[in-house]
């Protein structure tokens, strides 16, 4: 809103649920019927379809006749002079870009809820699923870069921030135990397997993939080869390194 506090009939759940909704959808253009169904399931239709009329009416009121536009049966959220964070994390990501992190200040509309309106909560959750998953892939695919490099610690680093945005990660796991391992600590490999495990059983009443438990295993037996030389934070890629730490990695994970 330019920098100004929202008016309160855009914040209000609804109203505000309605906007964010337009806002993320294909081409910004949903069917009213389909958004009846979203916010208004709830209610008998003909009550729910006055709701909704009332939503756009304060919205066209607060934000200008030009903002939520008529397409049939549908509404549109124009996006002139529209920037979302959302969109511009998407687009780093897509990059590969780290920057995208920095845009993260917690779950997709964390602490958000609308009452009587489960489609909502469904899709909102959906989203933030999807969101961290992005995250996740992002920061696991930076992180194989710096151990290609025997940048063991940065790889350590971006573990620890893969693993918090998503605890029951396989492959944020398997980053910080081979990262660990590699870096010269298998003792951290091994518990960060074993608190990984608690936290399944716990949370999930889960247990570890036969993958990661046969990882742990050969770590906590010795049972791989750390590459000599200096200390690899200090060392240069060299042309091949890439391949030789597949070859490796490989047999850190061969069962």
């Amino acid at each position: 809103m330019d920098g100004h506090d929202a008016p309160p009939d855009v914040v209000w759940r609804k109203h505000l649920a309605l906007l964010v909704y337009l806002a993320l959808s294909p081409d910004t253009t949903r069917a009213r019927a389909h958004l009846v169904g979203l916010l208004w399931a709830e209610s008998p239709d003909d009550k729910a379809r006055r709701s909704l009329n009332e939503a756009v009416r304060r919205l066209r009121t607060a934000l200008g006749e030009g903002r939520l536009l008529n397409r049939g049966d549908g509404l549109q959220l124009s996006t002139e002079g529209l920037e979302l964070d959302l969109r511009e994390f998407e687009s780093l990501c897509a990059n590969g870009q780290l920057r995208a992190l920095e845009l993260v200040r917690g779950d997709f509309l964390e602490g958000f809820h609308v009452d009587d309106a489960p489609a909502f909560d469904a899709w909102m959750e959906t989203e933030r699923s999807r969101l961290r998953e992005a995250a996740r892939r992002l920061v696991v695919a930076r992180a194989e870069e710096q151990l290609a490099v025997n940048r063991y610690v940065e790889a350590r680093a971006l573990a620890r921030r893969a693993l918090a945005l998503d605890p029951y990660s396989d492959a944020a796991l398997s980053l910080a135990m081979r990262s660990a391992a590699l870096d010269g600590d298998p003792a951290s490999g091994v518990a960060l397997y074993q608190e990984f495990a608690e936290r399944l059983d716990r949370d999930l009443g889960g247990r570890p993939s036969p993958q990661l438990t046969a990882l742990a295993a050969r770590i906590r037996e010795n049972r791989w080869q750390r590459p000599r030389g200096r200390h690899p934070d200090r060392e240069l890629p060299l042309i091949g390194r890439r391949d030789a730490h597949a070859r490796l990695f490989a047999e850190l994970e061969r069962v």
